[in-house]
C-alpha cells in the first residue's frame, strides 16, 4: 500500500500525486491516458513466426514536450576519455545522478559511465515482461491471443500498467527472472507485485545500465532467447511509442531519417524522481544502443521533479547521439 505520508507531501507538475507513482510532468501528461487500453484487440492471433509481419512502420521523432536546458561544456567527444569528462561536466551542472551504458554496433564497442549504478527500472522492465511473454509462447507452441496482442500494444506503446499486469502474471514471476538469467542479467533484480507502489511492485525491480543494455542488445539483435520474428515483433511496438512518452534515447529533434526503437520508465519515491530511457538509434551514419538510468532530488518543498528529471535524461541523450556521429577513438 502507498505511503499516505508521501502522498501528501508529492506534488508532480501541480497535480497531487496518487500512490508512490506520479506522472506528474507536462511531458507526461499524456500518459495518464494510458491507465486505459489504448488499442482494440485485433482478430489477428500472431504466432512466435509470423507476429511481426502486422505492425512494422517505424514513426518519424516528434517535436519533444520537454527542452533540454543544459548547454554541453565541453567539445563533442570523439575519445572515450573525452565523452566520460563531457558526462562528468553535465552531471556537475544537473541535480542528481545518473548512469549510463552504450553499445556502438558499427565497431561493436561498449561505453559506460557510472554503468553499475542500480536504480528502480520502473516500465522498462515492460521490455523483459514482454520479451518473456514470447518465451513462453516459444516454449509452449503458442501463440499470443488477441487479448494478450492489445495487451502488449497497450504495455509498450502507452506504458499501460494494468496491461503489464496481466501479461505479467500469465508469464509468471520465476519465468521473467529465469528469462532475465538467460540474457545474462547478473545485477538485475525482478519483482512481481501488481500494486503500484507496494514494495514488491514490479516497477521497484533494480537494474543497471550496463545489465539493461544487455537486455537491450539482446532483443535488439540477439536471437538466442527469442526468435528473430518475435525481436522484430517486440522492436515494432517498441518503434510506435506514443508522442509524450517518446523522450530520452530517442528524444527529439532527430533527422527524419532515423529509425528508432524505445522504452521509457518514471516514477517517484521518497528520495528522488526516476526517470529511465533504453533505446536504439540507427541511421545518419550512427546506430547504437543504450541505456540511460537517472534519479532527481526533490527540492525544499517536497516538489516531484519531474521537468527536471526529463531535462537531465535528454540532455544526456543529445550527448550521446553528437558523441556517435562517428565511432569513438
Amino acid at each position: 500500500m502507498a505511503d499516505p505520508e508521501l502522498n501528501r507531501r508529492l506534488v508532480a507538475g501541480g497535480l497531487a500525486a496518487t500512490g508512490i507513482v506520479v506522472l506528474g510532468s507536462s511531458a507526461l501528461g499524456a500518459a495518464r491516458a494510458a491507465r486505459h487500453h489504448g488499442a482494440a484487440a485485433t482478430t489477428a492471433v500472431p504466432s512466435p513466426t509470423e507476429a511481426v509481419t502486422s505492425r512494422t512502420t517505424t514513426p518519424t521523432a516528434a517535436t519533444p514536450t520537454v527542452t533540454p536546458t543544459a548547454t554541453p561544456t565541453v567539445d563533442t567527444p570523439r575519445t572515450a576519455a573525452q565523452l566520460t569528462a563531457k558526462l562528468d561536466a553535465y552531471r556537475r551542472s544537473r541535480r542528481g545522478t545518473f548512469g549510463v551504458a552504450l553499445y556502438d554496433r558499427r565497431d561493436r564497442s561498449t561505453f559506460g559511465y557510472r554503468s553499475g549504478w542500480r536504480n528502480q527500472t520502473l516500465s522498462t522492465v515492460k521490455v523483459l515482461i514482454m520479451a518473456t511473454v514470447l518465451h513462453r509462447c516459444q516454449e509452449q507452441g503458442s501463440s499470443l491471443t488477441s487479448t494478450q496482442v492489445a495487451q502488449a500494444r497497450a504495455m509498450i506503446t502507452e506504458s499501460d500498467n494494468d496491461a503489464a499486469n496481466a501479461l505479467l502474471t500469465w508469464a509468471g514471476l520465476a519465468n521473467v527472472q529465469r528469462v532475465a538469467k538467460l540474457y545474462g542479467l547478473t545485477s538485475t533484480a525482478i519483482q512481481g507485485g501488481t500494486t503500484a507502489g507496494a514494495a514488491d511492485w514490479w516497477g521497484y525491480s533494480t537494474t543497471t545500465a550496463e545489465d539493461f543494455l544487455t537486455l537491450l542488445n539482446g532483443v535488439t539483435w540477439g536471437d538466442s532467447v527469442i526468435t528473430t520474428a518475435n525481436r522484430d515483433y517486440l522492436k515494432s511496438l517498441m518503434a510506435q511509442v506514443i508522442p509524450s512518452q517518446r523522450w530520452g534515447v530517442c528524444v527529439p529533434p532527430l533527422p527524419a531519417n532515423l529509425e528508432w526503437h524505445t522504452k521509457n520508465g518514471w516514477g517517484s519515491r521518497s528520495d528522488g524522481y526516476r526517470a529511465n530511457s533504453l533505446g536504439h538509434i540507427s541511421g545518419n551514419g550512427r546506430n547504437y544502443t543504450a541505456v540511460i538510468l537517472t534519479r532527481a532530488p526533490y527540492n525544499s518543498d517536497y516538489m516531484v521533479e519531474s521537468d527536471y528529471a526529463l531535462d537531465t535524461v535528454n540532455g544526456v541523450s543529445r550527448i550521446l547521439y553528437d558523441a556517435m556521429a562517428q565511432p569513438l577513438r
